[in-house]
């Protein structure tokens, strides 16, 4: 099968969906496909890779709208493809995709876009009417990320009869302890008989790292072993730690910077507690959940309205889910954990069963080769 993925930037560019496509293309290429990834570069400079047999062309990023990247793909040969398969949101592809595809084509709608300024709502409802809904209406095939995302996005409810629920597969192999326990070990030996809590993920302000560092003091004065440590990057990272300096917890809170996402199972290995505090539907599944369930650890995470986040963090039964923008409840959550490893152990364990359950990486391209087999035998008149 030929396959034409278009996305927003591809692997090594870190991000929930980028890492999402570069699994998925990696795995239909080992299962003897035919991909080709359409991307823009996150330079000015046009690219061709070929990782793991997937032929990845990357296009000049001229500049950003609202954090969209504007880049102008090449027209191609859409009779060459079997199967187009376009990943959302992306306003430019989104535009290149509608006039560039035919009856093959299928979306995977991994969010909305979400604007609170008056020019963002604008051009952002502009190009839904324009644009968005005309892609919608011609694709084959709608692959949300979970029925909770559907029910909570007014633009996936109109297309239900289309849609299709495919949660996001990680690569279980990388969470393996045995292939991570040098580094863990060594990481073991720095922190020794600290209770770790762990956030993996961009210091934005959805992900609500605000209300977990405020959430800090009161458990700290319970619990004078514990240290936060963050891992990420992001245009909160100056206002984080001023947040931190003024609660006064620069020996309870740490930050890891500049660190790849394949080089954070030891930091997930090393934990007690993995916390998610995100606040709004901008986290709309919250994939740094499965990585630490699949090393063993217990969530605590938020309900967030709308978002798949819940959906992968079952409330007590693999972590506690409480509310979003609330560090009383969050610091309540991390203090029932840290009193007791019998919970902690035993919401690892579900955790863990769950994430090999459902979304294995092996799971998740199984489904979507069924959406592309059964695309392919609706055009055939199969």
């Amino acid at each position: 099968m030929k396959i034409l993925q278009i996305g927003k930037y591809y692997y090594p560019h870190m991000g929930g969906i980028e890492n999402h496509l570069h699994i998925l293309s990696s795995e239909l290429v080992r299962l003897g496909h035919d991909v080709t990834v359409l991307v823009s570069n996150d330079s000015n400079k046009y690219e061709e890779d070929s990782i793991s047999g997937v032929k990845v062309f990357r296009y000049p990023e001229f500049f950003r709208i609202l954090n969209a990247p504007i880049s102008f793909f090449k027209k191609v040969d859409r009779k060459y493809f079997d199967i187009i398969h376009i990943h959302l949101p992306n306003p430019i592809a989104s535009i290149y995709a509608l006039f560039n595809s035919g009856d093959n084509l299928v979306v995977t709608y991994h969010s909305d876009i979400i604007k609170s300024s008056i020019v963002g709502k604008i051009l952002n409802s502009l190009y839904t009417h324009l644009f968005l809904k005309p892609l919608l209406n011609k694709a084959k095939k709608i692959l949300a990320t979970s029925p909770n995302y559907v029910s909570g996005s007014s633009i996936l409810q109109k297309y239900s009869g289309k849609v299709e629920i495919v949660p996001y597969g990680i690569d279980l192999d990388i969470f393996n302890r045995d292939a991570n326990r040098g580094i863990i070990n060594i990481l073991k030996s720095d922190y020794k008989s600290k209770k770790i809590l762990l956030f993996v993920g961009r210091l934005v302000p959805y992900k609500g790292l605000d209300y977990l560092i405020s959430a800090m003091p009161e458990v700290v004065s319970e619990f004078r072993e514990t240290k936060l440590i963050i891992v990420g990057d992001g245009s909160l990272m100056t206002k984080l730690k001023d947040l931190v300096f003024r609660l006064k917890l620069n020996d309870y809170v740490e930050f890891v910077s500049g660190l790849h996402n394949t080089k954070t199972p030891p930091y997930y290995h090393l934990s007690d507690i993995f916390v998610l505090p995100s606040v709004y539907k901008a986290e709309a599944f919250g994939i740094v959940q499965l990585e630490a369930m699949a090393c063993g650890k217990p969530i605590i995470s938020t309900n967030v309205d709308g978002s798949g986040i819940s959906f992968v963090n079952q409330n007590n039964k693999t972590g506690i889910v409480v509310k979003p923008r609330d560090s009383n409840s969050l610091s309540a959550a991390i203090k029932k954990l840290l009193r007791d490893s019998k919970l902690r152990e035993a919401f690892g364990k579900n955790g863990k069963e769950r994430v090999k359950k459902y979304f294995s990486k092996q799971v998740m391209v199984e489904k979507i080769l069924g959406v592309y087999e059964s695309t392919l035998r609706r055009l055939k008149g199969i």
